[in-house]
């Protein structure tokens, strides 16, 4: 959908949950107010994400990133320290196989010196 200039739209909000969305004077939309929103944002060409990582991993007010830079810092962070937890994860399932192959292998030893 092609962005909409701003001063061509017209949002009532009514006092309940609905709210109408109008584009150069007709109606673009109706519902509750977070549906015509979403169609807002979507006519002015922003992209909602939806994601917590603006606030770098805490809960508060001041948790929150001062520019996006922070939050791209911050997500490349979670996605290496997830890498590396999934790399370690491998490694010690690995090493349990390899353990379990090696118990074999000793029974099988200790069984054939047993004939």
């Amino acid at each position: 959908m092609a962005v909409v200039d701003p001063r061509d739209i017209a949002l009532f909000r009514g006092e309940e949950d609905w709210s109408a969305l109008y584009v150069g004077g007709k109606l673009e939309e109706v519902g509750d107010h977070y549906w015509v929103q979403e169609k807002l944002l979507e006519l002015i060409g922003i992209d909602e994400i939806v994601s917590d990582d603006f606030l770098l991993g805490g809960n508060a007010r001041e948790d929150v990133a001062r520019t996006v830079h922070e939050i791209h810092e911050y997500r490349r962070a979670q996605d290496a320290l997830a890498a590396d937890e999934a790399a370690k994860a491998a490694l010690l399932a690995e090493a349990d196989e390899l353990e379990a192959r090696a118990r074999s292998l000793r029974e099988a030893a200790s069984g054939a010196g047993e004939v």
